[in-house]
């Protein structure tokens, strides 16, 4: 029996010592990103959150599994960029096996210093996995704001339609017979005169103004139009238009008077030609120098004198 008991405690400290040794220290400096890469299963790393419903961390694993991620986000020294507002803070962070860190500062990073990570939001839970470390880390996505700076809420009365201006008028209480007006007076639309109070005079519609081509009943008859000449149609020949004349051709402006033309510029020879000329001099010079050699002929010997 006592080793029955001495075994339960040892295995009761071993899970308290697994659990402490896991959850690590309360913050961590993120010095070097790819210093301490997690290297244990990366969707399963959201089974640690004990805090998130299974359910949310099921559809969490199922997409981190396909990589159907909702954002690619900027991670800076002191913010978390990306499609969304997001909080700047990295919480739980993952670190080789078993090391878990509540909460990352970045505060010996340069202030260009970016890496990039996915994000996966489920029910209001995001996790993002840094691409260089894979250091599955949890953080805070602010709600979407309006251009007015306060949440998107929804309407607590219907969107009014589109249509006329209405004028509600409240009936008062001693004519128990007026209606409601719903809309301005028009020359279509006018309250019966029962509906009136005493002493009052119906509205009458605005009458329509005369049209401008239709004289008054008692004004007297206008004048006829004038008479327009008849149209005079010229022969055929006087149709066509006078010919244009033809500009007479321009003459050769150069030279110019009173300067004389410049002489022709002499040939340059071009390299090639050089090149044979003095060729063909050193071959000349050759059959001349062979030539003398071959008149002046070998040397005689001298004879012997008598």
């Amino acid at each position: 029996m006592p080793k029955l008991i001495s075994l339960f405690l040892a295995a009761a400290l071993a899970g308290l010592t697994v659990t402490a040794q896991a959850r690590g220290n309360a913050s961590c400096e993120w010095k070097t990103p790819a210093g301490d890469p997690f290297v244990g299963d990366v969707p399963g790393a959201v089974d640690s959150y004990t805090d998130i419903p299974v359910r949310t961390r099921e559809r969490l694993k199922v997409r981190m599994k396909a990589f159907a991620y909702d954002d690619i986000v900027s991670i800076r020294r002191d913010a978390i960029e990306g499609n969304h507002r997001y909080e700047p803070a990295l919480l739980d962070m993952h670190f080789g096996q078993r090391r878990i860190c509540g909460k990352v500062t970045r505060n010996s990073w340069h202030p260009d210093h970016v890496e990039r990570a996915l994000t996966y939001c489920e029910d209001g839970q995001c996790i993002v996995v840094p691409l260089i470390c894979r250091n599955v880390s949890r953080i805070i996505r602010r709600p979407a704001v309006q251009t007015g700076g306060t949440p998107a809420e929804p309407l607590a009365f219907e969107p009014p339609a589109a249509g006329p201006a209405m004028w509600p008028v409240v009936p008062p209480a001693d004519n128990p017979t007026a209606h409601t007006l719903q809309a301005p007076p028009t020359a279509s639309r006018m309250p019966p005169a029962a509906d009136l109070p005493p002493g009052s005079t119906p509205l009458q519609p605005n009458p329509l103004p005369p049209a401008a081509d239709v004289p008054a009943p008692d004004s007297p008859p206008l004048p006829p139009p004038p008479e327009l000449p008849p149209v005079v149609t010229p022969p055929p020949e006087q149709q066509q238009p006078p010919p244009v004349p033809e500009p007479p051709p321009l003459q050769p402006n150069w030279p110019m008077p009173g300067i004389p033309p410049l002489p022709p510029a002499p040939p340059v020879p071009e390299p090639a030609t050089v090149l044979l000329w003095a060729a063909g001099l050193a071959a000349l010079a050759a059959w001349q120098r062979r030539r003398a050699a071959t008149e002046a002929g070998p040397g005689r010997p001298c004879s012997p004198s008598p």
